[in-house]
């Protein structure tokens, strides 16, 4: 895909959504599994987000990827309006009252490539729901080496070989020693934090709210190491930018609320999925069936609340306030 080493944030991007990239080439599906398309547990722990916020009239998700959560959501909540953006066409299977439009998010230029994402996200005319499930973790961030005081960009070629590039931007320092001051290695998540603040900011003509639901870690337990990675065919591998495998890193979900804060949103809840599961499920009520479904229930609850499958999720809720309310 490229024939000299950039640095990783570039080689990310291209290998992500260049001509070849895994987003325009591969089926998510064939890689790695999303809460989503397991189990429907995770839409009705939505739908009870949605139950406590009677004002919102609509839905978009943000990399909505095959549709699966959509469908659940739409199930469960028939009465609003449902928005799906991804870089993908329209799944085959999604439900035809579901709003689909193609779009790309840009880490390089801080917006999105085709507009159609914009014209829906400023066009909203009632309190919106904002949903980014496994969506930041996928957007390209600088990877940066610490050498005494020096921050230095990590390079990297096709075969996975890095080397240390240039000295990091002032912005790349001034994250870093905000938000990941020790260890290392250094993920900058501005580019995560920029990408959440400004689809906050598209709800504020009416309100409504911001839901992250992601891998991530917050600042007192920043892995020294990092987190990036690779996942091809099912199995976990070290990360190559080849366009071949998903590349991703966990989110410093911190540093992503104080982003949305600063455009005026109000953070309610900053919690594990497996600490929220149980209670937002209970608002939902009993789910019916034989002793086979409840068997099933019973795998699927394990499932989005071991720490080992996705209970270690991060559920990101914030409130945005109608910009004349604020």
């Amino acid at each position: 895909m490229f024939s000299h080493a950039l640095s990783w944030r570039s080689a990310w991007a291209t290998a992500a959504y260049g001509d070849d990239g895994f987003w325009r080439t591969e089926r998510p599906i064939g890689h790695f599994r999303t809460a989503a398309a397991t189990t429907d547990l995770q839409a009705r722990m939505i739908a009870a987000v949605l139950a406590r916020a009677p004002e919102i009239g609509a839905v978009v998700d943000l990399g909505a990827g095959d549709g699966q959560l959509l469908n659940s959501l739409l199930q469960l909540r028939p009465d609003l309006a449902f928005y799906g953006i991804d870089l993908r066409e329209r799944p085959d299977d999604l439900d035809d009252d579901v709003t689909w439009c193609r779009d790309l998010w840009d880490v390089e230029t801080t917006a999105w490539t085709s507009g159609e994402a914009f014209v829906v996200l400023a066009t909203l005319d009632r309190p919106t729901l904002l949903l980014a499930v496994e969506w930041l973790d996928d957007l390209p961030c600088t990877i940066c080496q610490r050498q005494g005081r020096s921050l230095r960009l990590v390079d990297v070629d096709d075969t996975g070989n890095e080397t240390l590039g240039m000295e990091a931007s002032a912005d790349d320092h001034a994250w870093a020693g905000h938000w990941w001051p020790e260890g290392p290695r250094v993920e900058v998540g501005s580019s995560r934090d920029r990408a959440w603040a400004a689809a906050c900011a598209q709800l504020q003509g009416y309100g409504g709210l911001g839901l992250v639901i992601d891998y991530g870690h917050l600042g007192a337990d920043r892995p020294s190491s990092g987190t990036l990675t690779g996942f091809s065919h099912g199995h976990q591998c070290p990360p190559l930018p080849t366009g071949q495998m998903n590349l991703t890193a966990h989110v410093a979900i911190d540093a992503v609320a104080v982003a949305a804060e600063h455009i005026g949103a109000e953070t309610v809840e900053l919690v594990r999925q497996k600490d929220v599961a149980e209670r937002l499920l209970a608002q939902q009520g009993p789910v019916g069936g034989d002793a086979l479904t409840a068997l099933v229930r019973r795998s699927e609850m394990h499932a989005i609340t071991a720490p080992t499958v996705f209970g270690d999720f991060w559920w990101l809720l914030q409130r945005v306030p109608p910009a004349d309310r604020r």
